[in-house]
């Protein structure tokens, strides 16, 4: 038996014939709310933003400072779908 129906074999043992429900993981859009706090993070960030995150590690978010031009509570909304 090749490959190709072993796998198909496989599936079929998996997943059964039927309706099933499934979620779409990845990245969700922005909702207007999130799309506002992102342009005034954008129109507050100058020089030192490039100076911050080079001292970053790889994958390291970019701490809370008010040069971002947004508050605490905007920074963790921010950080929750980002």
């Amino acid at each position: 038996m090749d490959s190709n129906a072993v796998a198909s074999q496989f599936v079929d043992r998996l997943l059964p014939e039927g309706n099933y429900t499934a979620g779409v993981l990845g990245i969700p859009q922005p909702n207007a709310s999130q799309l506002a706090i992102v342009q005034k993070m954008k129109l507050a960030i100058k020089d030192w933003f490039l100076k911050v995150t080079k001292e970053l590690a790889p994958g390291q978010p970019i701490p809370y400072h008010k040069n971002l031009g947004i508050s605490e509570e905007e920074y963790a909304a921010f950080m929750q779908f980002s």
